[in-house]
C-alpha cells in the first residue's frame, strides 16, 4: 500500500481532496473553494497535490445509469484508483472519525448518491436504504427554491427563516418535488412546514437506527440540518457527527473507506 491515501469529492457541489497516511493519520483535508474563492466550487482546484492512492467519493458508472433514468445526461469523470459508494463515503466518514469505542450504527441522509438518498450501516454494512426519487435532501433543496434561494447552497437561509413561519402547509416530502408541483405561499411559512416535515421524516429514520445501537454517526448533507439534529441527540447515549458531514466531507470518508481503520 502507498504511504499515502487522496480522497476526492468533486463534480456536483463543494469538491474537496482530504490525504491521509497508512497510519490513518490526516495530512490535509480542503473544500475547493478556499483555493479558487468560488463559493461551493464543484471543481478541483489546480493548486490540489494529489499524492498516493486516490479514491473517488462514488461510483460513476451507477451515478450515470440513474442520471440517464432521471433523464439527464451521461458525464464523465478523470480515471481514479478506487471508486467507493457514496453513502458509504459518508458513513465512513463519521465511522473512522468517530471519538468513541463503541460500535455505532451510521445513518446517512443527504439529497442523492448513486441511487440510495437515505441509509442506515451497521458493521459497516448497509442494512436499509430509501431510493430516489424519494428523498429528503432534494424536497428541502426544492423547498429552498420555491422560497427564492438558490438550491444546494441556500439551505441554511431556508432553516433559519423556518422559525419566522408557521408550519401550515401539508407537504409530502416523497411525492410533489419530482413531478413539478408549483408551490406557492409565504417563504417563511413553507421554510417552517419543510423544516417539521424534515425533522420528523429524520426521527423516524432514527428510531429504526435506533435498534441496531444506542450509538450514533450521522452524516450526508441534510446532518448540517443542525435544528433538525437537535431534536434526535435524546434517542441516542451517544452521537457523532464529523465536521463537514456532506459531500466535501465525502473526501475524507473515501480516503478513509479505503484504509478501513479509525
Amino acid at each position: 500500500m502507498s504511504i499515502y491515501i487522496t480522497g476526492i469529492s468533486h463534480g456536483f457541489h463543494d469538491a474537496a481532496v482530504a490525504t491521509i497516511d497508512c497510519d490513518g493519520n490526516i495530512i490535509n483535508a480542503c473544500h475547493s473553494e478556499r483555493l479558487s474563492r468560488i463559493k461551493n466550487d464543484k471543481e478541483l482546484s489546480p493548486d490540489f497535490n494529489i499524492k498516493g492512492v486516490t479514491v473517488f467519493y462514488e461510483k460513476p458508472f451507477a451515478k450515470n445509469i440513474r442520471r440517464l433514468y432521471a433523464g439527464q445526461s451521461w458525464k464523465t469523470r478523470p480515471k481514479y484508483d478506487r471508486y467507493i459508494k457514496h453513502h458509504w463515503s459518508h458513513a465512513a466518514g463519521s465511522y473512522y472519525t468517530r471519538p468513541f469505542d463503541e460500535e455505532p450504527v451510521c445513518v446517512v441522509i443527504d439529497a442523492i448518491g448513486e441511487w440510495d438518498t437515505a441509509s442506515i450501516w451497521w458493521k459497516k454494512k448497509k442494512v436499509w436504504s430509501l431510493k430516489y426519487p424519494k428523498s429528503l435532501g432534494l424536497f428541502y433543496s426544492a423547498i429552498t427554491q420555491a422560497c427564492g434561494f438558490k438550491p444546494n447552497e441556500d439551505e441554511y437561509i431556508t432553516m433559519g427563516m423556518a422559525a419566522f413561519g408557521d408550519p401550515i402547509y401539508n407537504l409530502d416530502p416523497y411525492n410533489y418535488y419530482h413531478k413539478g408541483v408549483k408551490l406557492e405561499g409565504k417563504s417563511e411559512d413553507l421554510a417552517a412546514s419543510a423544516q417539521q416535515i424534515i425533522q420528523n421524516e429524520i426521527i423516524k429514520i432514527m428510531q429504526r437506527a435506533r435498534k441496531y445501537s444506542p450509538y450514533l454517526c450521522y452524516g450526508g448533507g441534510v446532518a448540517l440540518n443542525c435544528v433538525a439534529n437537535s431534536k434526535i441527540y435524546h434517542m441516542f447515549d451517544k452521537v457523532w457527527i464529523m465536521p463537514s458531514p456532506g459531500d466535501s466531507g465525502g473526501a475524507l470518508g473515501a480516503a478513509a473507506a479505503y484504509l478501513d481503520q479509525r
